[in-house]
């Protein structure tokens, strides 16, 4: 079967060099980063970037070190999203994955909230369905 829907994406973030969590946030896809993110678990094709709006930090640890505009930084992260197959069934599923995140638009100044990030040189490490 195919997967056809993205919905309730969210991401769990690590520094990519200590492996310290950062935070946890959830997002708006793009219908662009949607179709990649498809492309990725119904054919193994890595997106060349992703585009987040709406990015909400809603969990922060101690380590929390926002992304920051036109400055990519290395991060890694657990990428949780349920993805709804061709007969609409809802399945939950894990992309862990590693990436360059940089801030493109802040227009409030939070620094829990950003209107918009991207994720770039993405290297894929797994994607799992999620079971009980």
């Amino acid at each position: 079967m195919m997967y056809t829907k993205i919905i309730d994406p969210s991401i769990v973030i690590y520094n990519d060099y200590t492996n310290e969590f950062i935070g946890s946030a959830k997002f708006i896809l793009t219908p662009e980063s949607q179709d990649a993110l498809l492309r990725l678990v119904n054919y193994n094709i890595i997106p060349a970037s992703l585009l987040l709006m709406n990015l909400n930090f809603y969990q922060q640890s101690t380590y929390f070190d926002p992304p920051v505009l036109d400055q990519t930084v290395p991060r890694k992260g657990i990428l949780r999203v349920i993805v709804v197959n061709d007969a609409g069934e809802q399945i939950p599923m894990e992309i862990r994955l590693r990436y360059d995140a940089r801030a493109r638009s802040n227009v409030s100044g939070s620094l829990t909230f950003f209107e918009s990030a991207e994720y770039n040189n993405i290297e894929v490490d797994s994607i799992e369905e999620i079971v009980y």
